[in-house]
């Protein structure tokens, strides 16, 4: 690991909880879900009010599901989980469990930031 990906000293560590509970209700500070690129947002139902809200403001952010890319969003009180984070996970006939691995660490550092 070289210096740049390294968490400053100080930075407090965030509490990563999983859950198998419904997405949609998840109380907490950043729920994290994934797309694929040019697909539909994995994790809410695409029908449920948060699916919808999601996918609304990833077409308005022109959000495409780009291996990297991140879609943040506050709820204002809508739903909820403070913020909502959506990390693209690229190509899906590229994808592969370390695309995977990748993608959940990279969305650690940007929910710490």
């Amino acid at each position: 690991m070289d210096s740049s990906s390294r968490i400053p000293a100080g930075t407090p560590i965030p509490k990563i909880s999983i859950s198998t509970g419904s997405f949609v209700s998840a109380r907490t500070d950043v729920a994290l879900c994934f797309a694929f690129q040019q697909g539909a947002i994995l994790g809410p139902p695409a029908a449920s009010a948060l699916g919808k809200a999601l996918a609304r403001v990833a077409r308005d952010e022109k959000f495409k599901g780009k291996r990297k890319e991140v879609l943040l969003w506050t709820s204002a009180g809508r739903f909820p989980a403070a913020r909502y984070m959506v990390v693209g996970l690229g190509k899906r006939a590229a994808f592969s469990t370390d695309m995977l691995r990748e993608a959940c660490g990279f969305s650690g550092k940007r929910a710490a930031e």
